[in-house]
């Protein structure tokens, strides 16, 4: 980037680090409900897995599969087997579920806002509908354990990397944005989700990488790209080796559960039961959800453009939610906790439909 004459801007604009009204609103309720809000269904069983560690050597499934390797999607459980060394207590295992979502709402309010357009990061009703949407998502699907929270934190690092490359026509940050993207789509099969902001973004990157190639050759601009993807590999493999990794993955399909893609109404059909998986309370963001990418389609398809919104990050916005969906069909398991992801971009898509609204 710099032989290609593209310095790198500030970090961070001046007015990043300026608290708003918003913020103190979005910091209290998650500061709230880390204290006096509800486990997740999956809390015991990840903290169960964690402390196991001590005596297995590995992250391995207490409770299934007859204690079987979760590499390569466990270095979040490695993560959390450490933390829970420090101590048991409720409010020390879902602090990093907290910082995740202090993390999450930063990056939403002061990255994905303002790229989607001067009007949008200005406007009132787009800022509060953010906030009150990834309030939604956040409180009943990511105030504990579960890889939700992680995920969200690295989609969202991801999407505002291949931004950040896109405008500024500099391939470091989407080197970086791979990063982020493995590490999610090693925490969980549906962190694969912060690939798409990659596959959204595909013609303008694919022509940034051409170009750059034809100026210094594809070796000494695919090289670094690579590894930034793969680097993951030394996480993935730390205590297990490719084999052992490949037996597990088997005895996982042949024990299950292991759903097709074509059983993906299942999820739907746990979101809309009477059970703590179907309250109302997980039903209303994803229904809000569908309804906002509805809205914003149709007055793009009506108007060509959503008025006084960025065209290129709006239609890649759009398209990357509408992934996310498609991505969770093809996920192993169809549990409704997974919906857990769309903190990450439901709340800039709520913004949006504010605007287009």
């Amino acid at each position: 980037d710099f032989r290609a004459g593209r310095r790198p801007p500030r970090l961070a604009p001046p007015r990043w680090w300026k608290p708003t009204l918003r913020d103190a609103a979005v910091v209290a309720s998650l500061g709230i409900w880390w204290l006096v809000g509800a486990m997740t269904s999956d809390d015991g069983y990840i903290f169960t897995i964690a402390r196991a560690r001590a005596d297995q050597g590995f992250i391995g499934n207490y409770f299934r599969w007859f204690s079987n390797p979760e590499a390569p999607w466990n270095w979040d459980d490695a993560f959390l087997s450490l933390w829970v060394q420090v101590s048991t207590s409720t409010p020390w295992v879902r602090l990093p579920a907290l910082l995740m979502g202090l993390a999450s709402w930063l990056l939403i309010s002061r990255e994905v806002l303002p790229r989607l357009g001067q009007r949008v990061r200005r406007s009132n009703a787009a800022g509060w509908a953010a906030a009150a949407v990834f309030l939604a998502f956040w409180l009943p699907y990511n105030n504990g354990l579960r890889p939700e929270p992680f995920v969200v934190l690295f989609s969202l690092l991801a999407l505002c990397a291949v931004e950040r490359s896109v405008a500024t026509r500099r391939l470091m940050p989407a080197a970086l944005g791979l990063v982020a993207a493995a590490l999610s789509a090693g925490t969980n099969p549906h962190g694969i989700v912060a690939v798409m902001p990659f596959v959204a973004a595909g013609k303008p990157l694919l022509r940034l990488v051409r170009q750059r190639a034809r100026e210094f050759g594809w070796v000494p601009v695919l090289a670094p790209i690579a590894a930034s993807g793969l680097v993951y590999l030394t996480l993935a493999f730390m205590d297990q080796t490719f084999q052992s990794v490949l037996d597990g993955i088997a005895l996982k399909k042949a024990f299950g559960p292991s759903d097709d893609w074509y059983q993906e109404l299942n999820r739907y059909i746990a979101l809309f039961n009477p059970t703590s998986d179907g309250s109302l309370a997980r039903r209303f963001p994803v229904l809000l959800v569908m309804l906002c990418l509805a809205t914003c389609l149709a007055v793009l398809l009506r108007r060509g453009r959503i008025r006084g919104a960025a065209l290129g990050p709006s239609r890649r916005l759009l398209g990357v939610t509408a992934l996310f969906f498609a991505t969770l069909v093809f996920t192993p398991t169809k549990w409704s906790h997974h919906f857990g992801i769309f903190a990450a971009v439901g709340g800039a898509l709520a913004a949006l439909t504010a605007l287009a609204t």
